[in-house]
Order: structure tokens, then sequence, then C-alpha cells
């Protein structure tokens, strides 16, 4: 989640400087929007990570019951609420990378760098949420829903990936200039 907060902060803070500056002032409705966005963003990045957190002690709770008494069901379900974190955050990390695209129509070539790196660390954030899903998938017994949990995360990395690669594109076009 930390990734991803840092993509928000970059986001936030090429929106704020671009609003600061009346060159930029055609774009001003998109720099306030995305701004906010990204400031919530990365609110919710922080809020997701103490998410996770709880939701891995439900795990190390489950696993520490005796077999039996409806253990593996229980653990079943904290694994696929586990799972349910990482793939919410995903979907954020997605958003970010929306809201990175964006900016690159404000066309400011000195902060291209800036929405570049908040691109790829809102990528790195998908692969990694990515992998958390997939972890807890992984050890569940009764597998019921996780094939709902894995097309929505196949989704967002297909187009998280799609997104990126145009982030590149653009960001190179902005320094080619």
């Amino acid at each position: 989640m930390f990734v991803a907060a840092a993509g928000a902060a970059l986001v936030a803070m090429v929106a704020r400087i671009c609003a600061g500056n009346p060159k930029y002032g055609e774009h001003a409705t998109l720099l306030e929007r995305t701004l906010a966005d990204a400031e919530r963003l990365r609110e919710e990045f922080a809020a997701a990570r103490v998410r996770d957190e709880t939701a891995y002690e439900r795990v190390v709770a489950a696993q520490a019951l005796a077999p039996g008494d409806g253990r593996r069901a229980q653990l079943d379900a904290a694994l696929f609420a586990a799972a349910a974190v990482p793939l919410e955050s995903a979907g954020h990390a997605l958003h970010g990378l929306h809201l990175a695209s964006d900016l690159l129509a404000v066309g400011n070539r000195s902060l291209a760098s800036d929405v570049g790196c908040a691109a790829e660390f809102f990528g790195a954030a998908i692969a990694a949420c990515a992998y958390n899903v997939l972890v807890n998938h992984r050890y569940m017994k009764e597998r019921d829903g996780t094939s709902e949990q894995a097309q929505q995360l196949d989704a967002v990395e297909t187009e998280g990936r799609r997104r990126l690669h145009d982030v590149r594109a653009g960001v190179a076009a902005l320094l080619a200039r």
C-alpha cells in the first residue's frame, strides 16, 4: 500500500504545482479534481494498510483454532476476506493510473517524469496486490467466491497494463518534445 500511496502523493504534487501555474489555467477543473482524488486515494491506501493487517490477524487467529469446530470454514472465510482487501486496493491503484494518465493532457514536460513515476508506482501496487489476492486463494480449500475475485483481479491487471503502457508512451512523447 505504501508504493500506491507514494504514487498518489506524486499525482497530488503534480496537480498542485500545475494548478498554481497560470500557464495551465485551462486545465484548472481537471487539476482540482485530480488533486482531490489523489488526496483521497492517499488516505485510502493508508487505511487499507490497517485493514490488510487486521485481515491477516484474522487468518492467523483462524489458523490457531483446533482442528474441527469449523476451523476450516473459518480459515477459508478469513482468507477470502484477506484477499478482498488487496483486491480493492488494486482497483484504487488502477484509479490512480487513470489520474496519472489524465495529467498527461496538461502537458507539463518538467513534471512528466513525476507522472511516469506515479504510474510505475501504481502499476507495481497492482502487481503486489495481485500476489496477495492469489496467495490467499491458494490456501483456501473451499473456493466459493474466488472465481469472481479472480475475474475482477484479471480485469484490473489487464486494464492496468494497458493504462501503464499508455502513460509510458505519453511520458516519452512529452520528454521528446
